[in-house]
Formats: C-alpha cells, structure tokens, sequence
C-alpha cells in the first residue's frame, strides 16, 4: 500500500485537523491505531476476532481515562435545534391539508 497517495495525504491531513480540534475539549480524545495484518481477515477489509477485541479494549481504556479525568469543566457547545412547536405545527397543517391525521402517518397502508 502506497503510503504517499494521494487519499492517504488526505485523510492523514484531515486527522491532523481533526486531533487539533479536539485537543480543544478535555471529554474529547482521539485514538490512534496503527494495525498489523494480523489483525485483519484475509481480504484486509475487516477486522478479525483479536482485532476486533484489541481495538475494543483500547477504546474501553480511552473511555475510562476519559471519565476518570473529568474533572465537570466540559465546554458547553450551542446547538441550533428546530422550533418542535413551530415543526409539529407544521406537521398538522399538512395533515389537515392530505387529510390525514398525525396519528396514522406512520402507519403502513393496508393491504
């Protein structure tokens, strides 16, 4: 595998960006893997069963050294979230419009 393609530049250059947003946030961590063949299947495209359960582990103890080191001064990130009273609004205007109620939306027609 050509370690200097052009995919490989990129995606190293978008970790790169994405560890430097992240080092931001003290609950944020990122893990970095360098995997053997031996822990791939044949076809190299998935995980075997020791790969599977090393990367498990290593996420496990991220996870816990994470927590373990929270200390509560997480960064509040603002989320734009819709208006659910303007959306369910709308969700009736348009039922009332097909005449059909809320309730049967997700209902599958009958046969």
């Amino acid at each position: 595998m050509d370690r200097n393609s052009v995919t490989n530049l990129e995606i190293q250059a978008f970790n790169r960006k994405l560890s430097k947003m992240a080092n931001v946030f003290s609950h944020v961590a990122v893990v970095e893997i360098d995997l053997n063949r031996n822990c791939f299947t044949q076809h190299g495209m998935h995980l075997n069963k020791s790969g599977k359960e090393w990367l498990s582990k290593l996420i496990a103890t991220h996870i816990y050294r994470l927590v373990k080191s929270n200390n509560g001064d997480v960064p509040v990130i603002a989320l734009n979230w819709k208006n659910e009273s303007a959306d369910k609004q709308n969700t009736v205007n348009v039922h009332k419009k097909s005449k059909i109620s809320p309730d049967q939306d997700n209902r599958l027609p009958s046969k």
